[in-house]
């Protein structure tokens, strides 16, 4: 059997890894993301009052309208890549998936894509709820919503395979093993 043979097998044939249910709460959560930040826009364009002075002209140059939505969506992509490490992590290692499938015939690769397809599906979605906070933001600014939302997405999005290699390249440098795929999971 082929990998993408193998790789369809353990999806069950399945294209989408998402059911019907799962889209439309999905979409909700997307949906209230959005609207609490069309709730939020006024203190998200404020400028900050770090940088606030009595002469608010002679500060002009140092603030920005919107700094504040930069601001959050760095931090929310700070803690989304952290939060998507510790999954891509679980999904790799941590589940008992291993066990199972060590006893069929399948190829290390299918199961890794099989994995890495997970993983990288879990951060599209935290990307896609994440950034619909920020979408309100075009009608008041849209270079700010821009940014907000591709940083929000690089970093959901990088931070997927960035931990698959390191989880994999530490796992080979402590078992020793010379084999990128050595893991007790991938043992077949």
């Amino acid at each position: 059997m082929k990998i993408l043979d193998q790789y369809k097998l353990l999806n069950r044939g399945q294209v989408s890894l998402l059911r019907p249910v799962q889209k439309i709460g999905i979409l909700a959560l997307a949906l209230l993301a959005a609207f609490a930040g069309w709730f939020f826009i006024d203190s998200l364009m404020a400028s900050p009052e770090s940088v606030a002075t009595v002469d608010l002209r002679a500060n002009e140059d140092k603030s920005m309208p919107g700094q504040n939505a930069i601001e959050l969506s760095f931090w929310l992509a700070i803690w989304g890549g952290n939060l998507l490490s510790f999954r891509t992590m679980e999904i790799f290692f941590r589940q008992g998936f291993g066990r199972f499938v060590r006893d069929f015939p399948l190829l290390p690769q299918a199961v890794f894509l099989n994995r890495f397809r997970h993983s990288l599906m879990e951060g599209a979605i935290f990307a896609f709820i994440t950034s619909a906070f920020f979408v309100p933001l075009f009608a008041e600014n849209p270079i700010v919503a821009i940014a907000a939302i591709v940083t929000i997405i690089t970093s959901s999005l990088v931070a997927v395979p960035l931990s698959a290699a390191a989880f994999l390249y530490v796992g080979t440098v402590m078992s020793g093993e010379t084999n990128l795929v050595a893991g007790p999971m991938f043992q077949q």
